[in-house]
């Protein structure tokens, strides 16, 4: 919050800058205090230190700080008019009993010249007690002079003060104006981010998708790369040498078949024809050589 001159800290002033309800007094026994040239350049030099620590408190400021001034501000309004409405109704008591006291010394003196005479005689209980209301009123006419001084002085006060906090309420609305600019400008790149972010992230969910379904594939392949090894190492006796040594077998095997089958065509066609012999009637020679062959077959 603002810093207070000790002369002022003491005081409890409600200050509001709504003049609807002021009194404007003109009054000729109120003057202008003379200003010259020195006075004024030291009031401005014044007005502009106040306007730079007002600057640079005001950049310390938050909204709450704000808050808080501008209901010291509506309080410090209502302080003015309420002194401001004093200071008018003093004024027009003063004028009254000013009125009364004209009329006062007025009447005095017709009674005194009435009652001139060559003997001093004692006044009478009306003139004492006329008199004594005069003096009252003069006492009292006094006082509201000097209390109408002191309200003219505390109403000047306000009224600079509530200038000055008008100023730093302005300067202040113009700080919060160019903030809320900048406030708005990060909103919308914070905006943005937010979408780069949900567009990264749901590409890394993606990403992640598809790492799992590689993770998958890696093991069902490291499962099928096992039962390969299984059967590679189950055919590694078949391998390109023994294949061949076995397709050479093989082919011999076959060689051994085809020689087989012609030596059993042979031997059936040979048979056959010892069959055929046979069902024919023997000749001498030939049943003594057939005779000689079962003789010789066990």
């Amino acid at each position: 919050m603002f810093a207070v001159d000790p002369e002022f800290a003491a005081d409890e002033i409600e200050l509001c800058l709504d003049f609807d309800g002021a009194v404007i007094v003109d009054d000729d026994d109120i003057h202008d205090a003379p200003r010259d040239a020195a006075s004024c350049s030291s009031l401005g030099a014044a007005s502009d230190d106040a306007l730079a620590r007002a600057i640079e408190r005001l950049k310390l400021v938050d909204a709450s700080a704000l808050s808080t001034l501008l209901h010291r501000m509506d309080q410090l309004e209502t302080a003015a008019t309420a002194s401001t409405r004093q200071l008018a109704a003093q004024e027009a008591e003063m004028r009254h009993l000013r009125q009364l006291y004209h009329s006062a010394i007025q009447e005095t003196e017709r009674l005194a010249q009435q009652q001139a005479q060559p003997v001093a005689m004692a006044p009478p209980a009306s003139l004492q007690s006329s008199l004594q209301e005069v003096m009252e009123m003069d006492l009292k006419v006094h006082q509201l002079a000097k209390e109408k001084d002191q309200l003219a002085s505390e109403n000047q006060r306000v009224t600079s003060l509530c200038a000055q906090f008008q100023q730093e309420v302005m300067w202040k609305t113009l700080d919060l104006s160019d903030n809320e600019r900048s406030l708005q400008r990060l909103e919308w790149q914070l905006a943005a981010e937010k979408t780069k972010v949900n567009d990264k992230t749901q590409e890394i969910a993606d990403l992640r998708a598809k790492v799992a379904a590689l993770e998958d594939q890696t093991t069902t392949l490291l499962k099928h790369k096992k039962v390969l090894i299984t059967e590679v190492k189950s055919l590694q006796k078949y391998s390109h040498v023994n294949v061949t040594a076995l397709a050479q077998d093989a082919h011999e095997a076959r060689m051994v078949q085809k020689s087989l089958a012609e030596k059993l065509a042979s031997v059936q066609h040979e048979r056959d024809a010892l069959q055929a012999s046979l069902r024919a009637p023997p000749l001498p020679a030939q049943a003594s050589l057939v005779a000689m062959d079962k003789a010789t077959l066990p």
